[in-house]
């Protein structure tokens, strides 16, 4: 299991605590920011998971960066990790991601990066200055509003390229908790050659986390020996974490998950996006040569 990071700016109640209003001005400090500092061009990349929330929380964050100067991209719904990958493939100067990992649909939460793609902490954050001495742009000037149509694909294509070993044979069950990871998770598996049985998929923007994912790993661990399946994960909304699970439907710790990589990886750390997606299919990579050294014996 990937540990939370926890360095969501704000996690709170969505249009209560975590209003537009906030938003907006949370988003204002940063853009501020980054027309002070950025050396690459003042482009923000906007991730979301499937709450219904997201949406609104998207259309702050897209005003308050047009009203400092700096576009803003919307990569549409997509996992956390991938604006670590995205920011650095883009070449741009920041992103932020809306979600609030596990907790229900009637919360929504902010995690911001910097142009490396790293995600910025909390204590790092209430560092930046917000008395910025900065002129409003004039029309002409305002920053944009764009949609990225490529973003899925990249991040999928990345996580693909990372895979070490041909996942033909395999059955898996995969648990996306009606979150961030509905669409990329398929895909990956799926394209990898193996046999993907997908668990709360459907997202209608109230459901993520709801009796699913990694907050009720029993359900993915009495699914894989009832169907068969050669190993589990459940993820949390944000696909950001992830639980495995083994044939037996036993829950591996972050120790065990960690020992297979170890042990059956191939020997290289992931460069970029390592939790989530990435790390969950370095363990599958893994798992699969086990099989096929055991195999060997």
């Amino acid at each position: 299991m990937n540990k939370n990071t926890n360095n969501e700016i704000i996690n709170a109640l969505a249009n209560v605590e975590l209003s537009a209003k906030c938003v907006f001005h949370i988003a204002e400090k940063y853009a501020l920011h980054l027309t002070q500092t950025a050396t690459l061009p003042c482009k923000i990349l906007i991730g979301k998971d499937t709450r219904a929330s997201s949406d609104m929380i998207e259309a702050a964050l897209s005003a308050a960066f047009c009203s400092k100067g700096v576009n803003a991209v919307s990569l549409g719904i997509i996992p956390t990790p991938a604006l670590s990958y995205l920011i650095k493939k883009y070449k741009v100067s920041g992103g932020v991601a809306i979600s609030a990992s596990t907790r229900s649909s009637d919360y929504n939460g902010l995690t911001f990066f910097n142009s490396n793609g790293d995600e910025i902490s909390k204590e790092d954050f209430d560092k930046i200055p917000s008395d910025y001495n900065t002129k409003l742009p004039k029309n002409c000037d305002m920053g944009r509003i764009t949609r990225s149509h490529t973003a899925l694909r990249d991040y999928v294509d990345h996580i693909k390229s990372t895979a070490y070993a041909d996942l033909s044979g395999l059955k898996l069950a995969i648990d996306v908790a009606y979150g961030a990871g509905f669409e990329s998770c398929k895909i990956v598996f799926k394209e990898l050659g193996a046999d993907v049985d997908m668990l709360h998929n459907i997202p209608n923007g109230k459901n993520i986390n709801d009796n699913c994912g990694i907050n009720h790993p029993e359900i993915i661990s009495q699914y894989v020996p009832a169907h068969k399946c050669s190993a589990g994960i459940t993820f949390d909304g944000a696909g950001h974490s992830f639980i495995a699970v083994d044939e037996n439907g036993r829950i591996l710790s972050q120790d065990d998950v960690e020992r297979i990589c170890t042990q059956y990886g191939n020997g290289e750390k992931e460069t970029s996006c390592n939790c989530g997606l990435a790390s969950a299919l370095n363990f599958i990579c893994a798992l699969k040569n086990s099989e096929k050294r055991l195999s060997q014996l």
